[in-house]
C-alpha cells in the first residue's frame, strides 16, 4: 500500500527532472519499501533482515552510490508516515526543516531515553548495497548522525572516483569506530564505518537490480489482478526477499 507524499507549499526546492509515466509508476510502487533486506547499525553491531542477524565486521558489499536517496521521513508511533526522499544523482534537494511544518513541540512524541520532545521529521539517507558473492541486496537506511556521516564520507570518495571511472562502484567493508560521549551516562558510543576496500565494474550490480525490478513488476501485476477480478486472479507470488518495511534506525543518540 502506498501513501501520498505530503509536499510543503512554495518551498522553491529543486526537484528531480520530469520523468515519464513508467518511471513515475515505478517510483510510486517502490517509494516506501526496503529493497532486499534491511541493513542497520545498532550498539556497535551490523544487523540484517527482520530477524536482525549479525553481520561480521569486515563483510564486503558493493555500494550503489549513484542510487543514494536523501531527504526527510516523518515518524509517528515509531512508524514512517510521510516521505520526502529523492535521488541525489537526479538533483534532488531536500527542503529545510523549517519548511516542513510540525513546529509545536507540545505535539511531538517523547524520546524514550531522555523524555524530551522528539522531532517527528528525521533527516534520512537510503543506500542500496549488494553482496558480491550471493548477489543479495541490502538497504542501509540511516537516520542517525553516525549513519549519515558514514554515508557522507563514502560519497566523498565515490565523487572523486566517478570522474575518472564512471562504470566502477566501491566495495565497502562493514566496520565501526567509537568515542566516549560527553555525557558519561552514555559511555562509549559506536559509529558505523563503510570502508572502501576495492572497486568493481557496475554491470553485475545493475543486472541484479534489473532482475529485482522484474520481480516487483510481476508482483504489482498480480496484486492489480487480485483487486479487479479476485475470482480469476492466480495465487500471489511471494517475493519477500525483495521487499521490507522501513524501520527507525536504533543507533540514534542525542548529540
Amino acid at each position: 500500500m502506498s501513501q501520498e507524499i505530503s509536499k510543503p507549499a512554495a518551498t522553491g526546492v529543486m526537484m528531480p527532472p520530469e520523468k515519464n509515466v513508467y518511471e513515475q509508476y515505478s517510483d510510486a510502487v517502490n517509494r516506501q519499501r526496503i529493497v532486499g533486506d534491511l541493513l542497520k547499525f545498532s550498539k556497535g553491531e551490523w544487523l540484517t533482515g527482520k530477524e536482525a542477524m549479525e553481520a561480521e565486521l569486515g563483510t564486503e558489499l558493493v555500494a550503489g552510490c549513484d542510487g543514494l536517496e536523501i531527504g526527510w521521513i516523518k515518524w509517528r508511533d515509531f512508524k514512517p508516515q510521510e516521505y520526502l526522499m529523492g535521488r541525489l544523482s537526479e538533483g534532488f534537494k531536500p527542503p529545510r526543516r523549517e519548511e516542513l511544518g510540525d513546529h509545536n513541540e507540545l505535539d511531538w512524541e517523547r524520546d524514550e531515553q531522555t523524555g524530551q520532545p522528539r522531532d517527528p521529521w528525521q533527516a534520512s539517507n537510503s543506500l542500496l548495497l549488494m553482496d558480491p558473492e550471493t548477489r543479495q541486496l541490502y538497504t542501509f537506511a540511516a537516520a542517525s548522525k553516525g549513519g549519515i556521516n558514514a554515508i557522507g564520507k563514502l560519497m566523498g570518495i565515490y565523487g572523486k572516483s566517478v570522474r575518472q571511472a564512471p562504470n566502477k562502484l566501491p566495495v565497502v567493508a562493514l566496520d565501526r569506530d567509537s568515542y566516549m560521549h560527553s555525557n558519561k551516562a552514555y559511555g562509549k558510543i559506536y559509529t558505523p564505518v563503510l570502508k572502501v576496500t576495492r572497486w568493481v565494474d557496475r554491470a553485475e550490480f545493475d543486472a541484479v537490480l534489473n532482475e529485482t525490478a522484474g520481480l516487483d513488476a510481476g508482483e504489482a501485476e498480480a496484486e492489480t489482478k487480485t483487486e479487479t477480478a479476485p475470482e480469476k486472479a492466480p495465487p500471489a507470488k511471494d517475493y519477500a526477499a525483495a521487499k521490507g518495511k522501513r524501520r527507525k534506525s536504533s543507533d540514534e543518540i542525542p548529540f
